[in-house]
């Protein structure tokens, strides 16, 4: 047998060694649930623990977002997730709780990286509905490195059940200015 031949034998192998372990992570997960999560949303699902993860099991299939608005939306028993094209080619916002925590993760905005992230939140205790995000924070490099991804959480400071609201934007700072070319992402939401 030649190197070449060897060469080729030992990459298909590992190659099929790779997609039996992808597959079975990623269906292990989704087995377990009775609606499947799928593209950039079912990825991040997989990535935070499939239906044995933060978010639990999808609670309805993928849908546009309503309103005209360009992504994907899903949600799941812990939290809501969303595509965001606009903000990046893969830009996945996640609205998830954990305990009496809220907590919002965002990306990955390629091709697009960032000097800092505009964060906003609203909040309601009024069941069934969600509030429009009203109340921002920035998160910016302490080394003035770009950004793609983030998180943060809230507690919930009261007794009643809270919805939380959170949208993201990227901008760029030069000069004492603040650039966000490509605006908020759409809003993700949950109740904890």
């Amino acid at each position: 047998m030649s190197i070449r031949t060897r060469i080729g034998a030992l990459a298909l192998t590992v190659m099929a060694a790779l997609t039996v372990t992808l597959f079975a992570t990623g269906t292990a997960s989704a087995a377990t649930c009775a609606i499947p999560s799928a593209g950039d949303i079912g990825a991040r699902w997989v990535q935070l623990g499939g239906g044995d993860g933060v978010l639990g099991c999808p609670t309805g299939p993928e849908k546009d977002l309503p309103d005209g608005a360009k992504g994907r939306q899903q949600f799941f028993q812990n939290g809501h997730v969303v595509v965001s094209p606009d903000q990046g080619s893969h830009m996945v916002t996640v609205a998830y709780r954990q305990g009496n925590r809220a907590f919002f993760t965002w990306g990955y905005t390629n091709p697009f990286s960032y000097d800092l992230f505009q964060v906003r939140w609203g909040t309601t205790t009024e069941a069934g509905i969600w509030k429009r995000p009203n109340r921002q924070i920035e998160f910016k490099d302490a080394d003035g490195g770009h950004r793609q991804s983030g998180s943060w959480f809230l507690d919930r400071t009261s007794a009643t059940p809270t919805m939380y609201s959170f949208q993201v934007q990227g901008s760029d700072r030069s000069w004492g200015n603040t650039t966000c070319r490509q605006g908020f992402t759409y809003p993700v939401h949950v109740r904890v």
